[in-house]
Formats: structure tokens, C-alpha cells, sequence
């Protein structure tokens, strides 16, 4: 009897730890949309992997940057070139216009 209960307490200690980990991972993710259109329409590029993403030319039209733990540096270069950040997201932030910036890094 001791060993199902010991096996019932491991299973379960282990199904909580695993929901936890994922539900705070998500939890903390930042995202980027960048939009065909201005006023933020048409299909959005969708970034929310860490590291350096390039933005896609026909997606630069307008933005949102929903901040959810992580900050994200700007750059006017592809590739996000060291030492070279044009702009730092440290919260939420839109704008409903053209930007020049061509990659993204999320600081995970």
C-alpha cells in the first residue's frame, strides 16, 4: 500500500510541476505583431521567440508590443547588429504608422 501511495505522490508532484513550468513560461512571453496595413490591419507577423528575429519587409506598416516580462531592443539593421539598438521596449507599446526598424531581439 505504501508504494502505490508513494507512486501517486511522485505522478502527481511531477503533473503539477510540469503544468506550472509551461503556465509561467507563457505567462512571461512578449509579443510582437508587425502589420501589412496601418491602424494595425491585415495578417500580422507574429514574433515571440527569444533571441534576434528579422521583421518581415511587408509587415512594417504599423505595430503592437504586448510587454509580458520580456524586454525587446529595435534595430534599423537586419540580423540585430551588437551595440547597434535604435529603441528599447521595457512595457506595451503601439503605433499605428510606419517604422524603419528591421529586426527585433527579445531578451528572454
Amino acid at each position: 500500500m505504501r508504494n502505490r501511495h508513494t507512486l501517486r505522490t511522485t505522478v502527481i508532484s511531477a503533473v503539477t510541476s510540469a503544468v506550472l513550468a509551461l503556465g509561467s513560461g507563457a505567462a512571461l512571453a512578449s509579443d510582437w505583431y508587425g502589420y501589412p496595413l496601418s491602424n494595425q490591419k491585415g495578417k500580422p507577423q507574429h514574433i515571440r521567440a527569444c533571441g534576434c528575429s528579422n521583421l518581415a519587409e511587408g509587415n512594417r506598416a504599423s505595430y503592437y508590443f504586448d510587454h509580458r516580462g520580456q524586454d525587446a531592443t529595435m534595430y534599423n539593421d537586419r540580423d540585430c547588429p551588437r551595440g547597434h539598438g535604435h529603441y528599447k521596449f521595457r512595457g506595451d507599446s503601439e503605433r499605428n504608422a510606419s517604422f524603419g526598424w528591421r529586426s527585433i531581439e527579445i531578451h528572454c
